[in-house]
């Protein structure tokens, strides 16, 4: 039996996407430079440039341009940046 529509797998991981995304609009990147150790996984996960590596340290270089796909966040291994509820 072949399953279409919102039914499918690929239905359901749209319909996660939309939560995620939805979810994720009223949130920012936020980074703190204390608890990062420049490892670099940030900056080459990021899939919009965001994120730079300035003095060993990670920064938000293009915050416009963020998707608040929250793979900075999964990845960090020193918790060092995150994405936070916007009031």
């Amino acid at each position: 039996m072949k399953m279409s529509g919102l039914f499918s797998r690929k239905g359901t991981q749209n319909i996660v996407e939309l939560m995620r995304c939805n979810m994720a609009l009223n949130k920012k990147l936020v980074a703190d430079p204390k608890w990062c150790k420049g490892c670099g996984i940030r900056v080459a996960l990021c899939p919009k440039d965001v994120l730079a590596i300035t003095k060993e340290k990670v920064v938000i270089s293009n915050p416009d341009n963020c998707i608040k796909c929250g793979l900075c966040e999964l990845r960090c291994p020193d918790y060092a940046i995150w994405l936070e509820e916007v009031e």
